[in-house]
């Protein structure tokens, strides 16, 4: 296994004996003698030479990228997001009114975050663990894109792109941002909104789930393996491009503030790519949180016309990230290897 140890056991040191003689005919004088060094040989015989120990050993095998992915198994542990699933009431967030209602469920294995504004609803992706929470870039009714002159831009919700952790407090939750400042308050809602002319349906919608599908989504992520090192938010730092993949012109670079960028495409012959297709980089950045340990990555929707896209879905698969001689190994919710990152200058790029 990639990065484990191989114990070799010394060989041929020497057993260590003591005698001790005393000095026949000398009236009251005993000589001590420490006979030290001296090995015997198959008949007993001192060999009247001194070994030189060759010591226990730990050999470390470096790690390459021609070892094999690793396979892991679930934690069959439930994370503290489960009690993140239902309707709440949003205050103390900078943008929307306080008491507009938020929906988190993970029905189905689907993770969806609904805000519900005057202009209809918004809605993005969510994912969390026991600590962490991100979410993905906001969609929902086109009323909400849509200003006075014309144009249609997504609407802002700042305070909802800042979130990187959540704590219990007083029956609800806190909403933290990467520096643990809190950006939201969240508090118990009795259910649904009323119908609005914009959506009569959203008077409809169910509770959410707490189902054995929805347990099993947001499961406890497996730990890395104890023979590997957890990746800190200073080794994520920079800019990573694919180990092993030299077709590969993407890069994913992190920023210690919790947003990473993506160029997002993998080149082929034929079609030779467009200059749409040139860098996909997100302007504004993508929200990720926690290190190695714990890691959450928004969801990115890439565009394949032009060429195949590297990261999508791996990097918002990835829950855990060891640093491995120099590479970046990423994991799995269950522990198993998706892919291999190294540094630019590493892969001649």
């Amino acid at each position: 296994m990639a990065g484990s140890t191989r114990t070799r056991n010394g060989a041929g040191t020497g057993r260590m004996r003591a005698a001790r003689s005393v000095a026949a005919g000398v009236a009251g004088l005993v000589v001590l003698a420490l006979v030290a060094g001296c090995t015997a040989d198959a008949n007993g015989a001192s060999s009247g030479s001194v070994a030189t120990p060759s010591p226990s050993a730990t050999e470390v095998v470096p790690f390459s990228l021609d070892q094999p992915l690793l396979v892991g198994a679930p934690s069959g542990k439930v994370s503290d997001s489960i009690g993140l699933i239902g309707y709440w009431k949003v205050t103390e967030a900078l943008g929307d009114k306080d008491g507009t209602l938020l929906r988190l469920s993970a029905d189905g294995g689907t993770q969806t975050l609904m805000l519900f504004r005057g202009c209809g609803v918004l809605s993005t992706s969510w994912a969390a663990s026991d600590v962490h929470f991100v979410a993905g870039a906001i969609g929902g009714d086109q009323s909400c894109f849509l200003h006075g002159d014309g144009a249609s831009t997504a609407p802002e919700v700042s305070w909802l792109a800042s979130v990187r952790k959540f704590r219990g407090a007083n029956g609800g939750w806190d909403l933290l941002d990467s520096f643990d400042n809190q950006v939201a308050r969240l508090d118990k809602a009795a259910g649904p909104p009323a119908a609005t002319a914009n959506d009569p349906a959203v008077a409809l919608l169910p509770e959410p789930a707490l189902d054995a599908t929805v347990r099993q989504t947001l499961r406890v992520a497996t730990p890395l393996p104890t023979d590997l090192v957890a990746a800190t938010r200073k080794d994520l730092s920079g800019t990573w491009v694919p180990a092993g993949m030299p077709g590969a012109t993407a890069s994913i670079t992190f920023d210690t503030s919790g947003v990473y960028a993506l160029s997002d495409c993998l080149r082929s012959p034929e079609p030779t790519p467009t200059p749409a297709s040139e860098n996909l980089v997100q302007p504004d950045g993508l929200p990720w949180a926690g290190d190695g340990t714990d890691f959450l990555a928004s969801a990115y929707a890439s565009s394949g016309a032009d060429c195949a896209p590297v990261w999508d879905p791996v990097e918002s698969a990835t829950r855990t990230i060891a640093l491995d001689n120099g590479y970046l190994r990423l994991f799995d919710i269950d522990g198993n290897e998706l892919a291999r990152l190294q540094r630019p200058a590493a892969a001649g790029v």
